[in-house]
């Protein structure tokens, strides 16, 4: 799992992570270029790793995971921790 919880450190991360949060959506739509971040999980994905850690760029103070289903081993289990119960439970439940 790469850990990038508390943001980018120059000290401990390389600076290609410096952009992990860049305005992806206007890069790949708009500029038709691949966005720093996408670079950045394909990078993760090759390595093995099997999620990220990173803040929240909508929730202050929240943070998000995504799991790379693809690296995931025989043995790896996932669990959805929700005690607010603000995780949508299907499709039908997400805000519109």
């Amino acid at each position: 799992m790469a850990d990038l919880s508390r943001g980018y450190d120059p000290v401990h991360w390389d600076d290609a992570w410096a952009d992990w949060d860049c305005p992806w959506r206007k890069i790949a739509r708009i500029d038709k270029k691949t966005p720093p971040s996408w670079k950045l999980a394909d990078d993760i994905i090759s390595a093995g790793l099997r999620g990220l850690l990173f803040p929240s760029l909508r929730h202050a103070g929240g943070t998000n995971l995504v799991i790379f289903p693809a690296n995931l081993m025989a043995g790896d289990e996932v669990d959805v921790y929700d005690p607010d119960n603000r995780l949508p439970r299907d499709q039908s439940s997400w805000p519109h």
